[in-house]
């Protein structure tokens, strides 16, 4: 289905829906149907799923830190013969690597800084310093010949301050405008005037994340899988997203940095297109 217009050039609008993360009974996180019990996971989601084997076969195999499951850090699509009530077998898998275009954070405790030039992205919903991340990317025309199986926003953890390493949840919504880099604060996108809502203006949460206690970094993920089938078409669609922290806040220092694209080349923010041969 594609996506409708917005009053913004080429911005993709999203119709509001619920979480795409709905889970099996008792695993959470955005596990596909086709396995019959999700892995261990890695950061983005440790309750089971991406790195669990996508398209049926025995239960997901146990995820690292850094790994969806698959070799070289790729989703593991590949599956067994189908699982109860799950996909067929991804034939031919091929993983379309999408990068960041722009990106940076915003804060709450000094609301006119700009972090365009930074080498993380900040995340925290500390009280009184709120942080949240800003990313642009271009998602891709449609692989022509091919099924998308499974659409993954990854962010590399580079650190986390929170001593006591509790349990993080974060969710990733659609900004209803496309934001300006070098310019973007807590009350202002620049490139559309002040925000509506200071922190940013934004649609319902397309995704979430769960990071697991006592850890300090590694890959979290976000199934956007359900999002991008719906704007995915014929040309390229700028779309652009917010990070925030939807767990309470934790005393500070409590951010979660991430890798930006003025960081290693290897671990910017991305998104991960699988396809299957249909």
């Amino acid at each position: 289905m594609g996506a409708s217009c917005s009053v913004f050039p080429d911005e993709a609008v999203l119709p509001t829906h619920p979480s795409v993360n709905a889970g099996s009974a008792g695993q959470g996180g955005p596990d596909e149907a086709g396995s019959s019990a999700g892995g261990q996971g890695n950061v983005g989601n440790p309750e089971g799923g991406v790195s669990g084997q996508l398209m049926g076969g025995s239960a997901g195999s146990a995820g690292s830190v850094t790994s969806l499951g698959g070799a070289g850090g790729e989703p593991n699509v590949a599956g067994g013969a189908g699982g109860e009530g799950g996909s067929p077998p991804c034939n031919n898998p091929q993983t379309v690597h999408v990068v960041a275009t722009d990106d940076t954070w915003i804060g709450s405790a000094k609301v006119s800084s700009t972090h365009g030039s930074e080498k993380i992205l900040d995340v925290t919903a500390t009280a009184g310093d709120e942080r949240r991340a800003l990313i642009a990317l271009t998602v891709p025309q449609m692989l022509l010949g091919a099924e998308l199986r499974r659409a993954v926003l990854r962010l590399h953890l580079e650190s986390n301050a929170d001593a006591g390493k509790a349990v993080r949840r974060l969710g990733v919504h659609q900004l209803t405008s496309p934001f300006e880099e070098g310019r973007a604060t807590w009350l202002d996108n620049v490139k559309k005037g002040q925000w509506t809502n200071e922190g940013g203006d934004f649609g319902s949460q397309l995704g979430s994340a769960r990071i697991a206690a006592g850890t300090s970094s590694g890959n979290v993920d976000f199934n956007l899988t359900s999002t991008i089938e719906q704007i995915l078409g014929p040309t390229p669609i700028p779309l652009s997203l917010i990070v925030l922290e939807s767990t309470a806040a934790r005393p500070a220092p409590a951010e979660l940095a991430f890798t930006a694209t003025e960081g290693n080349a290897s671990e910017i923010p991305e998104l991960l297109l699988t396809y299957c041969d249909p």
